[in-house]
């Protein structure tokens, strides 16, 4: 019953633009028939607990049998989320600046909201000071890096750190971290999923 409510939920949420997109590229590169690929969009969806979206983004029209039970989509992760951070403490989590001052001595990386920087001007030197030349700078309940921007602290310095995050309506501000030489290596560019950057 609980599969057929989330069914209901990722019809209601569904961007319809893009699933068609993805069934008619779907349909015309792999010679999937339309009705084929929607009745397997919903079985998928009821049986791994998938959104209707994710059944493209995860490529389960190659995907077969067990290795379908090895993603995690949506409603799986809901579930799991419910469980390990039950309701009534997920507060901490979806609220950035709380976060800060909950576990802010546990960061390595050089963080500041609002208020410490009207309390602390040191803080803003700091910040514009830092080794990697960047700040990153977010809102207290962005989502999946939404509304994240990085910018060079050289584009901040003319118009003063308070000012712009008050300006722009920034809650929080982290100095940029630079990732190892070796994973450099591996993967040069550092991205933000969902999200942009000014460089």
């Amino acid at each position: 019953m609980r599969r057929l409510i989330y069914l209901g939920y990722y019809i209601k949420k569904l961007e319809r633009k893009k699933f068609l997109t993805f069934l008619e590229y779907v349909n015309a590169t792999r010679r999937i028939s339309r009705l084929k690929l929607l009745v397997d969009v919903l079985l998928s969806s009821l049986k791994y607990n998938i959104s209707l979206l994710e059944y493209f983004q995860f490529r389960f029209y190659e995907i077969r049998g067990k290795d379908r039970k090895t993603w995690a989509g949506t409603g799986y992760m809901y579930e799991y989320q419910r469980i390990m951070n039950p309701p009534g403490k997920r507060v901490i989590l979806d609220d950035k600046t709380m976060f800060y001052r909950k576990y802010g001595e546990f960061m390595r990386h050089t963080v500041a909201d609002i208020e410490d920087l009207k309390r602390l001007p040191d803080l803003a030197d700091r910040l514009l000071t830092n080794p990697s030349g960047r700040l990153v700078f977010k809102v207290y309940n962005g989502k999946c890096g939404q509304q994240v921007v990085i910018m060079s602290v050289s584009d901040i310095k003319s118009k003063g750190l308070l000012s712009f995050m008050t300006a722009n309506g920034y809650d929080i501000v982290e100095e940029y971290i630079m990732q190892h030489k070796l994973f450099m290596e591996l993967s040069p560019r550092q991205l933000i999923l969902c999200g942009y950057s000014h460089n």
